[in-house]
Order: structure tokens, then C-alpha cells, then sequence
């Protein structure tokens, strides 16, 4: 697996508005309706992502990972993190 792009750049490098469009637009909507707590969208971008890499290391470090346990937690703590 690669961290990176088509073009060879590493996605960590990718410009923001393309390859996260729906998410800040998820955040978005969430926060001005209320269901999300308010906070900085980049950040709540950055950490949505950064857990959501975290599968992707692990079947990296062992393809054996036990992803849906990963998976069921990094949900639960993305969403009791971001709801009000």
C-alpha cells in the first residue's frame, strides 16, 4: 500500500479542498445544525483523517490486523468527540 497519489506526491501533501471536500462538508453541516460540537474545522479535518490512517497502518505493521475492532473504535471516538 502507498501513501500516495497517482501523481506520486504523498497524500499528506495533497491540497486540502480536493481530497477532503465531503468531509469539511459533513463537519460543516454538523456543526451549523448543532449536531457536532463547534470547533476549528481544520482540526476536526485533521483528526477525522489521522484515525481514520490509523487502519491503514495497521494491515501495514500486520496484515492480520483485527480491523473491525479498530474500525468500531475509531468511530465511537471520532463521534464522542465531535457530538455536542
Amino acid at each position: 500500500m502507498s501513501h500516495r497519489g497517482p501523481d506520486g506526491v504523498p497524500l499528506y501533501l495533497a491540497t486540502e479542498d480536493e481530497d477532503t471536500a465531503l468531509l469539511r462538508a459533513i463537519l460543516t453541516s454538523g456543526m451549523e445544525a448543532g449536531v457536532f460540537r463547534a470547533m476549528s474545522l481544520p482540526a476536526a479535518v485533521a483528526i477525522v483523517e489521522n484515525m481514520l490512517d490509523l487502519a491503514i497502518t495497521a494491515v501495514q505493521r500486520r496484515i492480520d490486523a483485527d480491523l473491525d475492532t479498530l474500525t468500531r473504535e475509531i468511530v465511537d471516538f471520532i463521534f464522542r468527540g465531535l457530538l455536542v
